[in-house]
Protein backbone atom coordinates (compact mmCIF):
# COMPACT_ATOMS: atom_id res chain seq x y z
CA UNK A 1 0.00 0.00 0.00
CA UNK A 2 0.99 4.01 0.06
CA UNK A 3 2.18 4.41 3.42
CA UNK A 4 4.71 1.08 3.02
CA UNK A 5 6.31 3.46 0.24
CA UNK A 6 6.87 6.38 2.78
CA UNK A 7 7.39 4.78 5.91
CA UNK A 8 10.73 2.90 3.75
CA UNK A 9 11.78 6.21 2.62
CA UNK A 10 11.25 8.02 6.12
CA UNK A 11 13.77 4.43 7.56
CA UNK A 12 16.01 5.39 4.70
CA UNK A 13 16.75 9.09 5.36
CA UNK A 14 16.25 8.33 9.39
CA UNK A 15 19.31 5.93 8.66
CA UNK A 16 21.39 8.17 6.38
CA UNK A 17 21.09 11.42 9.29
CA UNK A 18 22.74 8.59 12.00
CA UNK A 19 25.53 8.97 9.68
CA UNK A 20 26.26 12.16 11.61
CA UNK A 21 25.55 15.94 10.75
CA UNK A 22 24.14 18.12 13.32
CA UNK A 23 20.60 17.41 11.92
CA UNK A 24 20.97 14.23 13.49
CA UNK A 25 19.79 15.22 16.99
CA UNK A 26 16.52 16.82 15.15
CA UNK A 27 15.98 13.89 13.48
CA UNK A 28 16.25 11.33 15.88
CA UNK A 29 13.90 13.28 18.37
CA UNK A 30 11.25 13.56 15.63
CA UNK A 31 11.48 9.78 15.14
CA UNK A 32 11.24 8.84 18.83
CA UNK A 33 7.66 10.58 19.20
CA UNK A 34 6.75 9.01 15.31
CA UNK A 35 7.70 5.64 15.39
CA UNK A 36 5.32 5.96 19.10
CA UNK A 37 2.10 6.76 16.64
CA UNK A 38 2.71 4.06 13.88
CA UNK A 39 1.69 0.47 13.98
CA UNK A 40 4.18 -1.82 14.64
CA UNK A 41 3.15 -3.87 11.50
CA UNK A 42 4.48 -1.55 9.16
CA UNK A 43 7.88 -2.31 10.29
CA UNK A 44 7.93 -6.23 9.89
CA UNK A 45 8.93 -6.02 6.41
CA UNK A 46 12.00 -4.23 7.68
CA UNK A 47 12.75 -6.63 10.01
CA UNK A 48 16.96 -7.15 8.87
CA UNK A 49 17.37 -3.59 7.91
CA UNK A 50 16.77 -2.46 11.52
CA UNK A 51 18.28 -5.69 13.51
CA UNK A 52 20.89 -5.00 11.77
CA UNK A 53 21.69 -1.32 12.96
CA UNK A 54 21.35 -2.08 16.27
CA UNK A 55 24.75 -1.40 18.92
CA UNK A 56 25.19 -1.78 22.40
CA UNK A 57 23.95 0.95 24.23
CA UNK A 58 24.39 1.60 27.83
CA UNK A 59 20.95 2.48 29.87
CA UNK A 60 20.77 6.16 29.78
CA UNK A 61 22.67 6.82 26.90
CA UNK A 62 22.70 9.52 24.77
CA UNK A 63 22.31 7.94 21.63
CA UNK A 64 19.06 8.74 20.34
CA UNK A 65 19.19 6.69 17.51
CA UNK A 66 19.85 3.36 19.31
CA UNK A 67 16.92 4.58 21.97
CA UNK A 68 14.80 4.95 19.05
CA UNK A 69 15.72 2.03 17.23
CA UNK A 70 15.24 -0.63 20.90
CA UNK A 71 12.52 1.29 21.63
CA UNK A 72 10.64 0.14 17.82
CA UNK A 73 12.40 -3.39 17.98
CA UNK A 74 11.15 -3.96 21.55
CA UNK A 75 7.77 -3.14 20.03
CA UNK A 76 8.00 -5.19 17.25
CA UNK A 77 8.68 -8.10 19.38
CA UNK A 78 6.39 -7.79 21.89
CA UNK A 79 3.40 -7.00 19.15
CA UNK A 80 5.10 -9.63 16.63
CA UNK A 81 7.06 -12.38 18.22
CA UNK A 82 6.69 -14.54 15.67
CA UNK A 83 8.19 -12.40 13.08
CA UNK A 84 10.40 -10.92 14.97
CA UNK A 85 12.73 -12.76 17.35
CA UNK A 86 13.97 -15.77 15.25
CA UNK A 87 15.93 -12.66 13.02
CA UNK A 88 16.63 -11.40 16.52
CA UNK A 89 18.17 -14.11 18.00
CA UNK A 90 20.03 -15.36 14.33
CA UNK A 91 21.73 -12.00 14.65
CA UNK A 92 22.81 -11.97 18.41
CA UNK A 93 24.16 -15.92 18.14
CA UNK A 94 25.88 -15.16 14.92
CA UNK A 95 28.98 -15.04 16.20
CA UNK A 96 28.75 -18.45 18.25
CA UNK A 97 28.14 -20.36 15.63
CA UNK A 98 31.03 -22.69 14.23
CA UNK A 99 33.12 -21.13 17.07
CA UNK A 100 34.30 -24.07 18.42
Amino acid sequence: DDMSGHLYRMVSLWFSSHEGGRMEDITNEMMIGGLRKIASFRFVPLTNQLFSRVENAEPGSKQKFQVALQDLIFKMCNDHPYHCLVPLMALANGKIVGSD
